[in-house]
């Protein structure tokens, strides 16, 4: 009872596996014909196969840190975006269920994206595609954003793809 008020607040039954806590609803029927204790004993023989699994927490004041920085590597190119979403109310459901929604769970609000700040960043001398953030803004910042993501996909393509020899000096050919 304890899990169950914390995973939902509808008051249908529910069988709850007690190693991952995943639940079955009683009163449906799958389209496979599987009622809640049938599901629930495909999912434990499957769940058993895996190894238990607990979330740890850091301690208290604890940081982390890394250390293998053998394993680091350097990217020449490196992009960072920020989006901007307003957070719009949905509008109340008339108790009828639309397709993407079920009596789980019902849409209370959308992220509308209305602006995109992008920097792409460079350490190849002769490639630097913009000179400061680029801002996108309107209603339709998400293309615009995949398509300055394409574009410049298309520039860095053309210069991997651009062959120069390589200068060996005289104590490099010893």
């Amino acid at each position: 009872k304890l899990v169950r008020s914390q995973k939902t607040l509808h008051n249908h039954q529910h069988l709850i596996c007690k190693r991952c806590f995943t639940m079955f609803k009683c009163d449906l029927v799958t389209k496979d014909g599987l009622n809640a204790e049938q599901r629930k004993a495909r999912h434990t023989d499957w769940c058993m196969k895996n190894a238990p699994t607990r979330v740890e927490m850091p301690n208290r004041g604890a940081v982390s840190s890394f250390s293998k920085f053998l394993h680091q590597q350097r990217v020449p190119i490196v992009v960072y975006a920020d989006f901007e979403a307003l957070v719009k109310p949905c509008a109340p459901l008339d108790g009828a269920t639309s397709p993407s929604t079920s009596a789980w769970s019902r849409p209370i609000a959308t992220h509308e994206m209305y602006a995109v700040g992008v920097l792409v960043v460079s350490t190849i001398p002769t490639f630097q595609p913009t000179p400061d953030v680029v801002i996108m803004t309107g209603t339709d910042v998400v293309t615009q954003f995949m398509k300055f993501l394409s574009d410049l996909m298309k520039m860095v393509d053309r210069l991997y793809s651009t062959v120069v020899p390589m200068i060996i000096t005289p104590k490099q050919k010893r």
